[in-house]
C-alpha cells in the first residue's frame, strides 16, 4: 500500500516558471480529501480534473485535508496549457497548468 505525503512535508521542487514542461518531468498537484471510504481509500478532488479519484490517504487524514499527489508528465496538450500525468498512486489524470503546485525537470 502506497502512502501519500501530507502537504506540510514540502518536496524540494522549484515553483512553476514560464518555461515549457516536457514529457517525463515530475509534477506535484494539491488534492483535497472529500471523504474516507469504507475500503480505507479516500475520495479526493483534484483541481481542473472533473472526475472522481481515490487514493490511499496518509494516516490520521480526515475530510478537508490537503495532500500532495506526485506524478510524471505523459502527454502535453494544447501547446502546454494542459498535461496528462501518471500519478504514483496509480491513474492517469489530465490537469491544467494552473493546478500545478510544484515542478521538477526530468534529468537530461
Amino acid at each position: 500500500m502506497r502512502q501519500t505525503r501530507r502537504l506540510d512535508t514540502r518536496p524540494r521542487y522549484t515553483k512553476i516558471p514560464a518555461m515549457d514542461i516536457r514529457v517525463g518531468d515530475e509534477i506535484t498537484v494539491t488534492a483535497t480529501i472529500g471523504r474516507i471510504l469504507l475500503s480505507g481509500r479516500a475520495r479526493v478532488t483534484i483541481p481542473s480534473f472533473d472526475y472522481p479519484f481515490a487514493i490511499y490517504p496518509p494516516q490520521k487524514a480526515k475530510s478537508g485535508d490537503q495532500v500532495a499527489l506526485i506524478g510524471h508528465v505523459r502527454r502535453v496538450e494544447g501547446q502546454g496549457s494542459a498535461f496528462a500525468i501518471r500519478l504514483e498512486e496509480g491513474g492517469l489524470v489530465t490537469i491544467e497548468r494552473a493546478s500545478i503546485t510544484a515542478w521538477r525537470s526530468a534529468p537530461a
